[in-house]
Parts: C-alpha cells; sequence; structure tokens
C-alpha cells in the first residue's frame, strides 16, 4: 500500500541485469529510478549508463548512488562519482552508507561527512543519505548534525513506518526503501528495490532544484 500522496520508485544495479525493460517499468507505476553509479575510488557499475539513459527515456526522473567505502580517499570516490553520473543525474546525489570498511565508527561517521561536503561542492546539491537504523547504530548512533538538514533515503523492509535514525528523527524521511528482499519484482519477474519518495510530482521535481546551500543552517 502506497502511504498518502508518495510516489513509487525502484533502485537498481547491476545486480538487476544488463537489459531492463524501461518502458514496462515506467508503465508499471514507477515514477523515479536511482541507479547505482560507483563504488570505492575507481569502480563504475556496469549497467549505470545504459539504465540511466534508458530509464530517462522512458519518463522516469532519474537518478544515482555511490557506495561509500570508508577505508578509501573519500574525495577520491566524490569526484570518481561526479565523474561518472554528475552529467547523468537529474536527482540530488546519494552517499549509499552502510558499510565500515574495517573503520572505526566514529571515523567511519566522520569521512561520510567528508564524502558529503565534497560531493556538494561538485554537484551544487544537497547530497541525501542513504542508510537504516542497524547501521546506524552500528556507527555508534551519532547525532551527527552535520548530516540532519540532508535528505533521508531510510532503508526498513516489511513494516508500516520505518524506524529513523537519530539525526532525522526530527524531519522524517524523504524516500523510503520499504521492499529489498523480493517481495516485489519489476516487469519480467525481476528481483529490484523499491522505494517511496515522500510528496508528488512537484515536491520531486523541486527537490530535482534544490541548491546543497539550503542544507546548510543559517
Amino acid at each position: 500500500m502506497s502511504p498518502a500522496r508518495n510516489l513509487l520508485g525502484t533502485d537498481v544495479s547491476a545486480a538487476q541485469g544488463l537489459r531492463l525493460d524501461w518502458p514496462a517499468i515506467a508503465a508499471s507505476g514507477v515514477r523515479f529510478a536511482i541507479c547505482k553509479a560507483t563504488e570505492h575510488v575507481g569502480y563504475t557499475d556496469p549497467t549505470f549508463a545504459r539504465n540511466a539513459v534508458a530509464a530517462a527515456q522512458a519518463g522516469l526522473i532519474v537518478g544515482s548512488y555511490h557506495v561509500l567505502r570508508p577505508e578509501a580517499d573519500t574525495d577520491r570516490q566524490a569526484r570518481h562519482y561526479f565523474d561518472v553520473a554528475g552529467a547523468r543525474s537529474e536527482l540530488p546525489p546519494v552517499l549509499d552508507f552502510e558499510l565500515t570498511g574495517g573503520v572505526a565508527g566514529p571515523e567511519v561517521h566522520r569521512r561520510a561527512i567528508a564524502f558529503v561536503e565534497a560531493t556538494e561542492a561538485l554537484w551544487g546539491r544537497p547530497c541525501i543519505v542513504y542508510t537504516g537504523v542497524g547501521f546506524w547504530g552500528l556507527i555508534g548512533d551519532p547525532e551527527s548534525p552535520a548530516l540532519a538538514e540532508r535528505p533521508l533515503w531510510v532503508a526498513h523492509y516489511g513494516v508500516a513506518a520505518p524506524l529513523i535514525p537519530k539525526p532525522w528523527r526530527r524531519a522524517g524521511w524523504t524516500m523510503w526503501q520499504f521492499d529489498g528482499n523480493g517481495g516485489r519484482k519489476l516487469p519480467g519477474g525481476v528481483d529490484a528495490d523499491f522505494d517511496w519518495f515522500a510528496g508528488d510530482d512537484e515536491a520531486l521535481r523541486q527537490l530535482c532544484e534544490r541548491p546543497a546551500s539550503a542544507c546548510v543552517p543559517a
């Protein structure tokens, strides 16, 4: 069931295969797609370019995400992500924050902030943070005022409403990955993740146009 006034989206990577049927995906009611672009300092998802172009041609609003590897240089990761996806993403950039890389929690948190700041400087747009309560607890459950103003994309499956990591409990979620375990499928029976955006088409367009400076308290 859709929460009221929310838009359905999907997020995909090479795990979904090389040739998704984007016109059929759009016809199924999906309104936006977030495609894995990069990871670490040099990896590019081999399906990113094709998915980003084909999803846009099918009429979807397209975004991208970078899987942060905290053990690697954050500035190099931000630059790699921008070089690959900066010209192909209508939605703001996304930090996929779910790995520690063997780095201690407080340092993982610090490096995530460094990546967000470097990414926003390159894109001129706010960085959405993808994470969940479980991972947030793993790194020490920080208050993180430096991230609290950034939009949250929360992962929590099989519930009527997601649990929200501490920094975003007042603002709530902007996107919610509500299905990531095969309960719902793309056309053709392809397993994928599914997401709600908290708002209507106009709100999604406003997010696409939001400057990075809007994330920084005056």
